[in-house]
C-alpha cells in the first residue's frame, strides 16, 4: 500500500514519465513525504508493464472523480495538465466583478506549487492596489483550500476502496 494519496500520485506521475525499458526496479521508486524512496510491498512482484499499468490506473482514478474541478485540480497539482477551465470557472463564480482568467490560472498554478508570484505581480494581475490584490489572492486560496480537501477526500475514498491506501479517519 501507499502511505498516502499524495505518495501514490507522486509515484504514478513519476512512473508515467519513464519508459518500461529504462526502469529496472520501479517498485522502489516511490517518493516518501521527504522525497526519499521507500519500498511498497504492493508492487514488489509486479512486472514493469504491470507497474506502469498500476500507475495508469491511479491516474485514471483522478481523471474519473465525480467533480471535474477536483480532477483538474489534482492533475494540475501533479503536473499532468495546464488546462483549468472548470477549476477557473468554479473559483471565479461569485467573485464579484470581472476577473482575468489568466490571473486566476496563474494563482491556481501557484497554489499547486508550480509558480511563484510577488505582491507586485498580484497587483499587476488584478489591476488594483496591493492590499486589494492580496485580498483577491486570499479569496482564491480559500476557495482552492476547499477544493483541495474535497478532492483529496474523494480520491482517498476511491483509493482506499481499491486497496491502494488506508483510509485516514482523523
Amino acid at each position: 500500500m501507499f502511505k498516502s494519496v499524495d505518495s501514490a500520485l507522486k509515484w504514478a506521475t513519476h512512473i508515467s514519465t519513464l519508459s518500461i525499458i529504462d526502469s529496472p526496479c520501479l517498485a522502489n521508486h516511490i517518493p516518501d513525504h521527504d522525497g526519499s524512496p521507500f519500498r511498497n510491498d504492493l508492487l514488489v512482484n509486479l512486472s514493469q508493464a504491470e507497474i506502469h499499468a498500476q500507475s495508469a490506473q491511479i491516474i485514471r482514478m483522478v481523471e474519473s472523480l465525480d467533480d471535474p474541478a477536483f480532477s483538474e485540480y489534482m492533475l494540475a497539482k501533479y503536473r499532468m495538465i495546464d488546462k483549468l477551465d472548470t477549476l477557473i470557472y468554479r473559483v471565479a463564480s461569485g467573485f464579484g466583478g470581472a476577473i482575468n482568467r489568466r490571473s486566476l490560472q496563474n494563482i491556481i498554478l501557484e497554489y499547486c506549487g508550480r509558480k511563484k508570484f510577488s505582491t507586485n505581480d498580484y497587483k499587476d494581475m488584478f489591476g488594483c492596489g496591493k492590499s486589494q490584490a492580496y485580498r483577491n489572492r486570499s479569496v482564491v486560496y480559500e476557495r482552492m483550500d476547499k477544493i483541495h480537501y474535497q478532492a483529496m477526500d474523494a480520491l482517498e475514498s476511491k483509493m482506499a476502496g481499491a486497496g491502494l491506501v488506508l483510509r485516514n479517519n482523523c
